[in-house]
């Protein structure tokens, strides 16, 4: 669908600023929203009516006791969860994560399963997965898209998938094969940069924040097949607000400084294959490690000077082991950039965040505010959230 004339544009750029109030605030008065956002009290009732009519957002009626003087008590309004759900699914080479979002990014349901890779191409993994992910959904509330978590170099906007050394594909379009295969929106996205994103929408510090995701993956040898290295790590970075994928989408892409060229495989550490076979069970290799990450970060955090670093995936299940280095060994080379006001965070809790970023990625484009003359990729996108708003209907 393409966005033209003024009057079109003006009704769902507001209507994508008072779906992302709703969200954000829980509840609101159509008053307090126009003073807030500042627009017109009869725009702000007008666009809240029709996403009442649309089914996406209702009135809550507070019961208010009579005094004397009072005034009537505004109406607030909320949105209605059961208008839609997204699926968020992180899908790689061994096993998949997934959660099933209302359309606020409320994790309503989350599921993780693992698999021998290699006994099914990517597009029957994915199209096998999303039915069995889709066994979690209330048949009765709409799939309104998903967000899909892939490793490697990956343009989402194009839907194209530049290098994923996990599941064998290399400059690769996929978005005919996603229109065909699924009857709502489909978003892919780097899995490090998904739980960047999962931060960024769901608790930012400010709206010009600049953090990195640190995620590591161990996965299991006896899963995965021959010449596949057994541990991946990536970089989701955010900077002034926004997701930086840079000029090739390679931005974030991790390859240690100690890294030898006469490796034979797509090696990111200096670690041998063994040592990497064992550092799903062997502290000694996850405390190198760590040790080889850090090293590495330093000089990354010295130059972007984000507020923090998120440290997630396998490593952050051994939080005392980071913890531990990061007080000691690295002391004051870490104790210099918190004094630059850089926070270390460790995401105990993070097994899920790629899921929830690729869920919370397509939340996002479906509340973006449209750009004037522009072609949305998919129309199926439109007809998801805004389309029942901003759209006339005869």
């Amino acid at each position: 669908m393409k966005i033209v004339g003024n009057s079109l544009f003006q009704k769902a750029a507001n209507s994508a600023l008072i779906l992302n109030f709703l969200r954000i605030h829980e509840t609101c008065s159509r008053h307090k929203m126009a003073k807030e956002l500042g627009l017109q009290p009869s725009t702000v009732s007008y666009i809240v009516g029709r996403m009442i009519k649309a089914g996406l957002v209702e009135e809550i009626h507070v019961p208010q006791a009579k005094t004397k003087g009072s005034g009537r008590r505004p109406i607030l309004v909320q949105l209605i969860p059961q208008f839609g759900q997204v699926i968020g699914l992180d899908l790689q080479v061994d096993y998949y994560c997934a959660v099933i979002c209302d359309v606020s990014g409320r994790v309503l349901k989350s599921q993780r399963r693992e698999y021998e890779s290699g006994k099914h191409d990517f597009q029957n993994l994915l199209t096998r997965t999303v039915e069995e992910v889709k066994q979690l959904i209330d048949p009765n509330v709409p799939i309104l898209g998903m967000g899909l978590a892939l490793p490697g170099i990956v343009n989402s906007k194009r839907s194209y998938v530049k290098d994923c050394w996990t599941h064998r594909l290399k400059e690769l379009d996929l978005s005919d094969y996603l229109d065909k295969a699924f009857p709502f929106p489909v978003i892919i996205e780097n899995d490090a940069n998904c739980c960047a994103q999962n931060i960024l929408w769901n608790q930012p510090e400010t709206k010009d924040d600049s953090f990195i995701y640190l995620l590591s993956r161990f996965h299991k040898r006896e899963l995965l097949p021959e010449n596949l290295p057994s541990i991946g790590i990536g970089l989701g970075l955010v900077l002034n607000g926004e997701l930086y994928t840079g000029v090739s989408d390679e931005a974030g892409e991790y390859q240690s400084i100690q890294f030898s060229k006469e490796r034979q495989l797509k090696w990111q550490l200096s670690l041998s294959e063994k040592e990497m076979d064992r550092a799903l069970y062997d502290m000694a290799i996850q405390e190198e490690i760590i040790n080889e990450l850090l090293t590495n970060m330093a000089l990354i955090l010295q130059v972007l000077n984000p507020r923090a670093l998120f440290i997630g995936g396998d490593l952050a299940n051994n939080s005392k082991l980071v913890k531990g280095i990061l007080s000691s060994e690295n002391n004051e080379r870490w104790n210099r950039l918190t004094l630059k006001g850089c926070l270390f965070r460790i995401v105990e809790d993070g097994a899920y965040d790629p899921a929830k970023g690729a869920a919370a990625c397509m939340l996002s484009e479906l509340y973006a505010i449209p750009q004037v003359g522009s072609n949305h990729e998919s129309k199926k996108k439109w007809n998801s959230l805004l389309s029942n708003i901003i759209e006339e209907k005869p």
